[in-house]
């Protein structure tokens, strides 16, 4: 990991991917890497299935705590992320909490609630509940890594639940062995979209090029998709577009 990361900060590699250690990613990218300027914190930001396409969820594990003002840069980040790596036009950037009302939360979400609703160029559609999250209400969901990390790991065993339960039903007896033999394309396609490995990958982003962290339970599929993510933010300049739009 830190001969990767010194090739990415002497500039012999545009990107860095790896299924390693998420704290000693966040640690070495910070010590051989330098943020882009102007960004406070770098935030873990992974791609998420909801109902109906996908979200980013940022923060998800690199800053436990985080001021409003830093909710705001992760806010911005993840609009530019989601408009040319994940091509959606007008992104809905929403602040997860614990109520949809502007004055839920401790006082640093009602400031960043504040601060988002005073941001011309972002389209905040206000608090989200974490229920909300996976029934697509939003396509980018601002929060710090404490939080993010808990919704992330809930929905990863949550959608395992998923998947066995459905396993089971079909098992149960020969009516649902010949259910499951009939529905057998379907279900293919909600265990692929449940499944984390398609995803590529979480991006560092606010880091000077793209550092990704893949699953630790990776496969030959997920560091494929990761390569292919990491090729997408290049080829797209993630970086430059954040450095230019990111507000200090």
């Amino acid at each position: 990991m830190a001969v990767g990361l010194r090739a990415l900060n002497e500039k012999k590699i545009d990107a860095f991917i790896t299924a390693g250690s998420t704290g000693a990613l966040t640690v070495g990218s910070f010590y051989y890497n330098e943020k882009i300027v102007g960004v406070k914190r770098a935030a873990i930001c992974p791609v998420m299935p909801s109902y109906d396409g996908e979200f980013l969820l940022l923060d998800a594990g690199a800053n436990l705590n985080c001021r409003a003002d830093v909710l705001v840069q992760f806010a911005i980040m993840g609009d530019i992320y989601s408009k040319k790596i994940l091509k959606v036009k007008k992104p809905r950037i929403g602040l997860a909490n614990v109520g949809i009302e502007e004055t839920k939360g401790p006082k640093t979400h009602k400031e960043a609630y504040n601060l988002l609703k005073s941001q011309e160029t972002l389209n905040f559609v206000g608090n989200v509940e974490a229920r909300y999250i996976p029934l697509g209400k939003c396509d980018v969901i601002v929060c710090d890594g404490f939080s993010g990390n808990m919704i992330l790991k809930t929905m990863e065993g949550t959608a395992k639940c998923i998947t066995k339960i459905l396993k089971d039903c079909y098992s149960s007896n020969l009516k649902t062995k010949l259910a499951a033999v009939m529905l057998h394309k379907e279900h293919k396609k909600i265990k692929y979209k449940l499944n984390y490995k398609n995803y590529g990958g979480a991006i560092l982003l606010g880091m000077e090029k793209p550092i990704i962290k893949a699953h630790g339970n990776s496969n030959e599929e997920t560091i494929k998709n990761a390569i292919l993510r990491a090729v997408l933010c290049v080829k797209n300049n993630i970086t430059t577009e954040i450095a230019k739009n990111i507000v200090i």
